[in-house]
């Protein structure tokens, strides 16, 4: 309830982390509906494959009404996706991103769709213009992608 109570109105849904052990659906279910119940929105849940058929389970009917940020660290055209979706809208394919001027790892994701796409998916998600900052990353991403600098994957 807190933190649907303090969350913000965001460019991007809201992402539900599904990978902690000890996690039951029935934990999963209670969260989504408090947060949906809370604020009027549905919740994206982040999950791998894996993870997701260990901790909730194979064809979950309500998993599908939201949509998926599946991590699946591959080199592979596509992810493998849990079996409650049949698609996937951001892909976590790299935890080992680099950056200049940033020392670490980063993770790497595709969005499943082209650079208009995307600026129309972040626009819509909430009925919000988009922040300065996040609206000077999207155009950078595009930037990148149209000069071949980005390679999205094959839809």
């Amino acid at each position: 309830r807190r933190f649907a109570e303090t969350a913000q109105v965001s460019e991007l849904p809201f992402v539900l982390d599904v990978e902690q052990s000890g996690i039951r659906p029935q934990h999963v279910l209670d969260f989504i509906d408090e947060f949906q119940t809370i604020t009027g929105k549905k919740l994206m849940i982040y999950t791998s494959m894996s993870k997701w058929h260990a901790l909730i389970g194979q064809n979950i009917p309500w998993a599908g009404q939201h949509e998926l940020w599946v991590a699946h660290y591959t080199t592979d055209p596509q992810p493998l996706i849990p079996d409650s979706w049949n698609k996937w809208v951001f892909w976590q394919h790299s935890k080992t991103g680099q950056l200049s001027g940033h020392s670490g790892d980063l993770d790497l994701d595709y969005f499943n769709g082209g650079v208009d796409a995307l600026r129309a998916y972040a626009g819509r998600v909430y009925q919000t213009p988009l922040a300065e900052g996040v609206q000077q990353t999207i155009e950078q991403f595009a930037v990148r992608l149209a000069d071949g600098r980005l390679t999205p994957p094959e839809t």
